[in-house]
């Protein structure tokens, strides 16, 4: 909740498969952004089933000079071989929109906005749906008909509708013109 101070980059552990350290490099694998309240990792790893970043309490200190406390995060690689893709283009004429993947009982998977090229990546096999919501006040969701503003509903299209995507597979070119 306070601007990070001075940081011992240096105690940061990264361990492959919760076992093996990785050596960093704190002036050339860990960049800060301009306003240092984000750390972005830049080094490549060569990982097969996780990576843990540690960092000590003590690691980062605050401006008035107290310690944020441990971080430990385990991240698990996918492997691209057990998931598929899905992509595509849609053409439509409004200027703001919504591009929702969706399971068969309707659950969003993942969406882009305002984007006609879409890429849907890491999905697991199973049937998907398509949809592309009209997204007139650009509001980055789908809003109701309002009777008391005389507003009718964002209009709702849907591009595709139970395709079945297989492990390892790609779906390309499945394009929608509305």
């Amino acid at each position: 909740s306070k601007p990070i101070g001075p940081a011992r980059l240096n105690q940061i552990q990264l361990l492959a498969d919760t076992l093996t350290p990785i050596p960093l490099d704190e002036k050339t694998d860990l960049v800060w952004n301009n306003s240092r309240s984000q750390l972005t990792l830049t080094k490549q790893l060569e990982v097969r089933r996780s990576v843990r970043v540690a960092a000590p309490a003590g690691t980062f200190l605050s401006v008035e000079n107290d310690t944020a406390k441990a971080i430990k995060t385990d991240h698990n690689i996918k492997d691209p071989e057990k998931y598929g893709s899905i992509s595509g283009r849609v053409t439509v004429q409004a200027k703001h929109y919504i591009i929702q993947l969706l399971t068969n009982d309707g659950k969003v998977v993942t969406q882009t906005r305002n984007q006609p090229v879409y890429s849907f990546q890491y999905l697991p096999a199973g049937d998907y749906n398509l949809r592309v919501v009209i997204d007139r006040n650009n509001n980055g969701k789908w809003d109701a008909a309002s009777f008391k503003d005389r507003r009718p509903a964002e209009n709702i299209i849907y591009g595709f509708t139970k395709k079945r995507l297989k492990e390892n597979w790609e779906l390309t070119d499945q394009n929608v013109t509305l």
